[in-house]
């Protein structure tokens, strides 16, 4: 087993190569340790193929290219014009050992990786250079792995794996099922396809930890030019380059507070302008990027500068193992004097009496409501000190109509101001449509909505109304003032059965209009002529049928026809034997007069 140069990968340049390659354990017809032709890089081992089937077949998958590892994926078999037997072996480098199940049935061949070296560390992330100058469109794989305790699983055949060993690759990365569980604590496997421009390519991976307490006690990892996990899609002369593959320990900022206020965090080595604040550690906080990382401060009282110093057991990605912040603090003038005055807080040095400055708090000029905070603000500033914090009696910036204070407190000294909201009159207000309503001769309260431009709807209750003239009054209220004054619209009342009274079934002829005076009630209400109704007369002179129509008004609806006779009592009856010429009342000669009608018979007004 092979150890790591503490928390770094080992030869992670790839600077040296060994002289003789390492082995491979073989399964299938011919079992044992194997050893790989061609080279690999020190500390790794490789994929190169040296395996018995039928004859003796080896292929150098590893190569040094120019100091970088180049894998590239091989046919490894029989390939004659009369028999073609084998299959594509891929092309990987690992800390771990290989393994590999090689049988003529090409469908029950497999291969993988087991074991790792002892390590006990906590990277943040994988990087490298890889390059890929093939097309075959194939996935190349990063894949790291941290864990503690064993796994223990089966490998062998595809089909019926049948040799327990430990800590292979599968059974860690959760891609088959051991039959004893170690604890993984941390992993990454990348896929790509293609680097840019078929160059070189640096590509960072960061480490998943899936159990952030436990520190782990192995690792290992994977780099491989092919789909390391499926070898069915494995295609011919995928080749994938790689060098300088090594962890990396951030070292770097990540939040940064002061009194529970977020900061930017500034780039490493660059100053923090915070020179009107008095330096106080328990109110700096921060968190860093690294699981590994640690941070020191020093704090300098002459020049008010803070030194924060976060640093990592092994280099960033950017090769360095620490990082460097600067916080440009007030330098401290002694004890500090304080006076409120109304809206006014004035600081003093307590050595030499300077004045440091007043704050103040200075009222919103427009204090109408209009939906937004009306927010106190400050003027003026302290030398060396942040401006306080305002406090509402509201809890913050008030909206609504009320009354509020605002207070500052510099030391023991307090200052405040109280000021009013008051509320937005309504006028250019709009009504909306009003729910329906029918007339019923109590009280009713209209619905409708009333809205304000730029304010929606506004809040208030409307008047009771009884008629349907009646005009309904809004009265604004809360943050509104004002009222609206507008006509419901209401229905008036249809009657079906109303009682008329004053109108008999006759009159008698008077050669005037007949006008019979009537009342009309709606239940046991009377109703008033000219509000509730009008009444018109026709055919209402001369003897016979007179109409009389009443129409509702106001808040009833409607109309009723109602007749009445009118009766000449001088006229006379004539008995047909009598007559000697016929007319109507007219003028017209009629042949064939109506027994009961009226005409004019020999000069004179008869009944027929």
């Amino acid at each position: 087993m092979v150890s790591a140069r503490a928390q770094q990968l080992p030869n992670y340049g790839f600077d040296s190569w060994k002289a003789s390659c390492a082995s491979t354990e073989a399964f299938g017809y011919y079992e044992g340790m194997r050893q790989r032709p061609g080279v690999e890089p020190t500390g790794w081992n490789g994929s190169s193929v040296n395996q018995k089937v039928v004859m003796e077949k080896s292929a150098q998958l590893i190569f040094n290219e120019d100091g970088a590892v180049k894998m590239v994926n091989t046919y490894v078999g029989i390939d004659t014009w009369l028999i073609k037997a084998g299959s594509v072996a891929p092309g990987f480098v690992t800390l771990g050992t290989p393994w590999v199940y090689a049988v003529t049935s090409v469908s029950d061949c497999d291969g993988g990786v087991y074991g790792g070296i002892n390590f006990t560390y906590k990277p943040d992330a994988i990087t490298g250079r890889y390059k890929r100058t093939d097309a075959t469109g194939e996935k190349s794989h990063i894949i790291a792995y941290l864990w503690n305790g064993t796994y223990t699983s089966k490998v062998g055949s595809k089909s019926s794996p049948s040799y327990s060993r430990d800590n292979v690759a599968r059974a860690i990365m959760g891609k088959t099922t051991p039959t004893a569980s170690g604890t993984l604590v941390a992993s990454c496997d990348y896929e790509f396809t293609a680097t840019t421009n078929k160059d070189w390519q640096t590509i960072t991976v960061p480490l998943n930890y899936t159990d952030a307490t436990s520190a782990p006690t192995m690792m290992n990892v994977i780099v491989s030019g092919g789909d390391y996990w499926d070898r069915s899609v494995m295609k011919e002369n995928t080749t994938l380059y790689a060098d300088d593959v090594r962890f990396v320990y951030y070292s770097t900022l990540n939040t940064l507070t002061y009194d529970g206020k977020a900061l930017t965090v500034p780039e490493a080595g660059a100053t923090l302008d915070m020179s009107t604040v008095v330096y106080d550690a328990s109110k700096l906080a921060y968190t860093l990027n690294g699981r590994s990382a640690t941070a020191t401060t020093s704090y300098d009282d002459a020049s008010g500068l803070l030194t924060l110093t976060v640093s990592n057991v092994d280099n960033d990605a950017d090769g360095l193992s620490s990082h460097t912040y600067y916080i440009q603090f007030a330098h401290v003038h002694g004890a500090y004097k304080y006076t409120a005055d109304g809206a006014s807080i004035t600081v003093t040095c307590g050595k030499n009496n300077e004045n440091l400055g007043t704050v103040s708090l200075v009222v919103p000029t427009e204090l109408t409501y209009d939906g937004k905070p009306k927010a106190v603000t400050l003027n003026g500033a302290i030398e060396g000190m942040e401006n306080p914090t305002i406090v509402y009696s509201s809890g913050s910036a008030p909206v609504n109509v009320g009354t509020y204070t605002a207070t500052i407190q510099l030391g023991d000294a307090t200052a405040s101001v109280e000021y009013t909201i008051k509320a937005k009159d309504i006028a250019g207000a709009t009504v909306g449509a009003f729910a329906p309503m029918t007339y019923t001769g109590k009280a009713q309260t209209p619905v409708a909505a009333v809205t304000l431009e730029g304010y929606g709807e506004i809040t208030g209750t409307w008047s009771e109304v009884v008629n349907v003239d009646d005009v309904a009054t809004f009265t604004a209220n809360g943050n509104y003032t004002g009222t609206v004054s507008v006509v419901t619209g209401m229905t008036p009342a249809e009657l079906t059965q109303p009682v008329v009274e004053g109108l008999v079934e006759s009159y008698e002829y008077t050669g005037n209009t007949i006008e019979p005076k009537v009342t009309v009630k709606n239940g046991d209400t009377a109703l008033v002529e000219g509000v509730d109704y009008t009444v018109t007369y026709s055919d209402n002179v001369e003897a016979g049928v007179g109409t009389v129509l009443i129409t509702f008004i106001g808040n009833y609806s409607g109309t009723l026809t109602l007749t009445f006779e009118i009766i000449d009592t001088a006229i006379e009856n004539i008995l047909t034997d009598e007559v000697k010429v016929c007319y109507d009342l007219s003028g017209r000669r009629v042949l064939e007069p109506l027994k009961g009608n009226i005409y004019i018979v020999n000069g004179k007004k008869v009944r027929w």
